[in-house]
């Protein structure tokens, strides 16, 4: 019989936020970047709630000449990352459709759109 680890899982930090809105959300969206990849389920609740604290001051900036690249990097990684939950969700629905092909959803409730075949990926590196 094997033994299991039940070690605590490491506590989930971010970085406090800066007062700098649009520097904090740059850095927020690469640090989710990174759990999208690993589907980190912690990380990106995490990452949403800090995004949610931002919202109001964000509705608030003025954008000045001097923010335009860091606008355009801010929406290329807003971006991205809507791809990388796309792949995610293509990733989740192959695996139910392995495990369950008699269930085979094929609709997503959320989206109210057809979910993509298991197999179809999404090249965001490109």
């Amino acid at each position: 019989m094997s033994s299991v680890d039940l070690a605590p899982a490491p506590v989930l930090t971010l970085p406090a936020l800066s007062g700098d809105v649009l520097c904090d959300l740059e850095r927020l969206l690469e640090i989710e970047t990174d759990f999208l990849s690993r589907l980190d389920m912690a990380g990106i609740d995490a990452v949403a709630e800090r995004k949610e604290q931002l919202l109001s001051d964000l509705g608030r900036v003025k954008p000045q000449t001097e923010n335009v690249q860091q606008l355009q990097r801010i929406r290329s990684k807003a971006i991205e990352n809507q791809l990388l939950t796309v792949h995610a969700r293509d990733a989740v629905a192959a695996i139910i459709f392995a495990v369950e092909p008699a269930n085979n959803t094929t609709y997503s409730p959320a989206t109210e759109r057809p979910l993509p075949k298991p197999g179809v990926r999404l090249n965001v590196r490109g």
